[in-house]
């Protein structure tokens, strides 16, 4: 994200903080990076969230689904309202984070450390798997507290037969708690900037995924139809990636099973 803000900063918003905040907010300024990054993020955010959501619409998603009797009315308009009503939201919490990162507070670094940058990078590219799928569990397990559910996770949960727009529509809040899950990593054990931002955009693109439909995933491995289970049940299937912790936790129901049903 670095290497993206200083990019940023050379087309854009070197002139334009110049020319309505002359000499106020320098580069290394930790508002000017906030307002940047948050900027950044929605924009990117959008573009992200749009292209992904209608290639999987028109490709994998199933849209005899459009008919279920839990498909609401006009869900697609809805799941598209809250997630732009919300994101720019999350991504100035966001921002923060990694405005951390910039000022020197987590482990994401420049270039590599080691002499074998290929082992390097699968290191963390296995690390940052490991720990973001326990972390993506327990977070997104712990938005189903009682106190939590109603007036944050509900906000997602209202809709039982999802479409690839209901990837982001969620309250911010929820937003970014389950999006944290994936920076947990960069804090905790060191990792080029690059990989950690790549690593990131594949979590947010197999999170689309998990709402759109495709018929993916097997009893080691989570797809839409694990994620179904979840919407429908509220209580199972938590994880993202691996059904490892559902099953640790108790909370695995598999979408093979004879008395499994969607809806």
């Amino acid at each position: 994200m670095e290497d993206v803000l200083s990019t940023s900063d050379s087309l854009l918003f070197d002139a334009v903080y110049e020319k309505y905040l002359p000499g106020h907010l320098a580069r290394d300024s930790v508002l000017r990076q906030w307002l940047s990054t948050t900027l950044i993020i929605t924009v990117s955010g959008y573009a992200m969230y749009f292209l992904t959501s209608t290639l999987l619409f028109w490709s994998t998603f199933d849209r005899s689904l459009l008919k279920h009797p839990k498909y609401l009315k006009n869900q697609v308009s809805t799941e598209i309202g809250v997630s732009l009503r919300n994101m720019p939201l999350s991504s100035a919490m966001f921002a923060v984070v990694y405005v951390l990162h910039f000022q020197g507070w987590s482990r994401v670094h420049e270039g590599f450390r080691t002499s074998n940058p290929v082992m390097e990078v699968l290191v963390s590219v296995v690390g940052f798997f490991l720990v973001s799928d326990c972390c993506t569990y327990w977070f997104h397990r712990s938005l189903h507290h009682p106190l939590i559910y109603g007036p944050i996770h509900k906000v997602h949960h209202q809709f039982k037969v999802t479409t690839p727009y209901a990837s982001c529509a969620m309250h911010f809040a929820d937003m970014f708690w389950q999006g944290m899950a994936y920076h947990v990593y960069g804090f905790l054990f060191p990792i080029n900037r690059w990989v950690d931002l790549l690593c990131f955009s594949f979590f947010q693109f197999f999170g689309t995924l998990a709402h759109g439909q495709p018929p993916l995933g097997d009893d080691f491995w989570i797809g839409a139809r694990h994620h179904n289970l979840h919407h429908s049940h509220t209580h199972v299937n938590f994880g993202q990636t691996f059904t490892f912790w559902d099953r640790h936790g108790g909370t695995y129901l598999s979408p093979f099973c004879s008395s499994a049903k969607t809806a």
